[in-house]
């Protein structure tokens, strides 16, 4: 009877897998891969054939800009005495317009098409990283929240440039699995080709810089080449902005706008920012908070009619013609944003970083011709991802061991640096698109994880 009880105690030794077991398991992964990859090519073609249109209001200044390049001629709208230098829109999402013009044609249906290609090898892209960085069941998992998760595909079937963006950052991160030397440079000139299309990305190569830093412990040139690999490539455009606005930097003028509506945001409520720079109408809620007051200021100042839109500065051809007059808008408008913090300064602060900065990851702006329960659906769908996501990052902060990975840490970097910097401007959900495939990417780290302690738990319980 000892000796039974004995023997109980020892556990059976591992089963050697099976060469079918494991070639058989190795084709079920496979087509489960390829099964989500058709999944989302499908839903991103029900997605373009839905959207009623795929144009918005910058839509047509992008295409504008894209002719210019075609044409060969000056990077601006108007031609001759009308012709204006374009200051706020950096040319990387205009040139890639004018690519596919040259190779296909300048049709709607080819820009869409060129980005939905883009934003599916993103999710493929973000899916390798995920599988190398946390395992293959967070990969798994990364597939399947990928294909419910529709706000990436959503912004690929409007002609805006996140999603061309999101591929390069895609591509950084899938570079980064193995960070040789030229991998690194070649990072760097990706990045600048990135801020090309959204300026806000130029954050990212110090971010990167700085995980190199952490991981190795110690000083390195190898940082530094990211950050030359991305600057020397952004010199040309700083020294074409000095030529045309009198400052050296290859970022456009437009800051002092997303800042002032964010201070607008807090006096007035979003949806009444929202009817006067989507519909042109100004809302009471301007008037009783002394708004309208301050925008009819600015714009005597800048001898332009008093109910001008100021919000619309910068569109050509209107009222607020003229770089020089331009420049003046940003500088009157930074100064009244800064007026508007120091009222309520406290109040500002908190309402940036506790709600619209969670804000900036999901959207609760939807098309009309949507039904409402779908809306309700995507809206919580968007806050579970956040809430996902933020665990997933917190489960890789806890452990020490994990800074080794360059590929996590510089995604931590990538979106502590996104929510950080971006939630002082108008909070738009579209401008973390870019980033939100990394997020996906820690919420399935965070489902992975769970799924691991469920398997311990129950191998813990089971009979020996």
């Amino acid at each position: 009877m000892h000796s039974m009880e004995s023997k109980n105690l020892i556990p059976n030794p591992p089963r050697e897998p099976d060469v079918r077991e494991v070639a058989g398991k190795s084709q079920l992964s496979r087509w489960l891969v390829i099964l989500s990859f058709l999944i989302l090519a499908f839903v991103q073609v029900v997605i373009v054939l839905k959207t009623e249109s795929w144009r918005t209001g910058d839509s047509e200044h992008y295409i504008i800009l894209a002719k210019t390049i075609l044409n060969g001629q000056p990077y601006g709208a108007g031609r001759g005495s009308d012709f204006e230098p374009d200051i706020l829109r950096m040319p990387g999402y205009p040139a890639l317009i004018a690519v596919t013009g040259y190779l296909f044609g300048l049709k709607d249906v080819n820009i869409i098409i060129i980005q939905s290609i883009l934003c599916l090898a993103s999710v493929y892209l973000t899916w390798r990283v995920t599988s190398s960085a946390f395992g293959a069941v967070a990969g798994y998992v990364f597939l399947g929240l990928a294909v419910i998760y529709l706000a990436p595909q959503a912004m690929a079937t409007l002609i805006m440039s996140e999603v061309p963006a999101l591929f390069f950052v895609s591509l950084i991160y899938y570079l980064l699995l193995k960070p040789t030397t030229w991998r690194l440079v070649l990072i760097g000139f990706l990045a600048a080709i990135a801020t090309y299309m959204r300026p806000y990305i130029i954050l990212l190569s110090p971010t990167i810089a700085l995980a190199c830093l952490i991981q190795q412990r110690r000083l390195s040139w190898r940082p530094v080449a990211v950050l030359f690999a991305t600057a020397l490539p952004l010199l040309p455009w700083a020294v074409r902005n000095h030529s045309v606005t009198g400052k050296f930097s290859p970022l456009p003028n437009y800051s002092s706008l997303q800042f002032y509506e964010a201070t607008v945001e807090c006096k007035a409520s979003v949806a009444a920012l929202m009817q006067y720079t989507m519909q042109g109408v100004m809302p009471e809620q301007f008037k009783t908070t002394g708004i309208a007051d301050q925008m009819a200021r600015i714009n005597r100042e800048l001898s332009v009619p008093t109910d001008s839109a100021l919000l619309w500065y910068y569109s050509v051809p209107g009222p607020y013609r003229g770089v020089s007059r331009k420049l003046m808008a940003d500088r009157l408008l930074l100064s009244a944003a800064i007026s508007n913090v120091n009222e309520q300064p406290t109040s500002f602060v908190m309402s940036r970083l506790f709600y619209f900065m969670p804000r900036l990851w999901f959207t609760g702006v939807f098309p009309e011709g949507l039904p409402s329960a779908v809306k309700q659906g995507l809206y919580w769908e968007g806050v579970l991802m956040l809430a996902l996501g933020v665990v997933g990052v917190l489960l890789f902060a806890r452990r020490i061991d994990s800074y080794s990975s360059l590929v996590a840490l510089s995604a931590v970097g990538a979106i502590l640096y996104a929510s950080f910097s971006l939630c002082w401007m108008c909070v738009q959900a579209r401008f973390t698109i870019p980033f939100r495939l990394l997020l996906v990417m820690f919420a399935a780290n965070s489902i992975a994880v769970l799924i691991d302690q469920c398997r311990r738990q129950q191998a813990r319980g089971r009979p020996l």
